[in-house]
């Protein structure tokens, strides 16, 4: 699912709150994870899950995790048949035109390979309302990175199903989830 969410550029401010629903009759304790699909550059964003944090990530600055705040990930606890109102996401467009999407997946904090439920928010600050921004989850491409580990530089390759028409970028990241290079291909 796709939300679209509009703003202006100059909004200092652009969120959208979630309610998160448990249809089950058991509790279940939750964590959210933040994956960034399409961020336009120089745009920032938050995730608020019980506690807001008090500054905002740059686009392209983290990789896909678990929502935390000050390095511990958040959770909530969802009793039976009930609604958590505490989810919003937060985004500056920072005075750019454009927009970007970030999806969002929730999962049972006692299996975090399935996700129970996902959602796409499309952040729309385009003086036009047309948004480039889009997820392509058809597209599966595989690839090889060689020596693991190296030190001063490393080999891919990349399987034939890439079309030299796509848009594709690889961002290398350090140990500590720092962008380290950017490279599009």
């Amino acid at each position: 699912d796709i939300i679209d969410n509009h703003g202006l550029a100059s909004d200092p401010d652009i969120y959208k709150s979630l309610w998160v629903v448990n249809p089950n009759n058991d509790s279940i304790t939750l964590k959210c994870k933040k994956t960034e699909i399409d961020m336009l550059a120089g745009t920032e964003i938050v995730t608020c899950w019980q506690i807001c944090p008090s500054t905002f990530d740059v686009a392209g600055a983290n990789t896909p995790a678990f929502v935390s705040v000050g390095g511990v990930e958040m959770t909530e606890t969802a009793g039976p048949n009930d609604t958590i109102k505490s989810f919003s996401a937060h985004y500056k467009p920072m005075n750019l035109d454009g927009c970007s999407m970030i999806k969002y997946e929730w999962y049972d904090e006692n299996n975090l390979n399935t996700a129970l439920a996902s959602v796409n928010i499309r952040f729309i600050h385009s003086a036009t309302g047309a948004c480039s921004a889009s997820i392509n989850e058809n597209i599966d491409y595989s690839f090889d990175i060689f020596p693991n580990p190296a030190n001063k530089s490393i080999n891919i390759t990349l399987d034939d199903n890439i079309n030299t028409n796509d848009n594709i970028s690889l961002d290398i990241y350090d140990i500590i989830g720092k962008k380290v290079f950017t490279y599009d291909i």
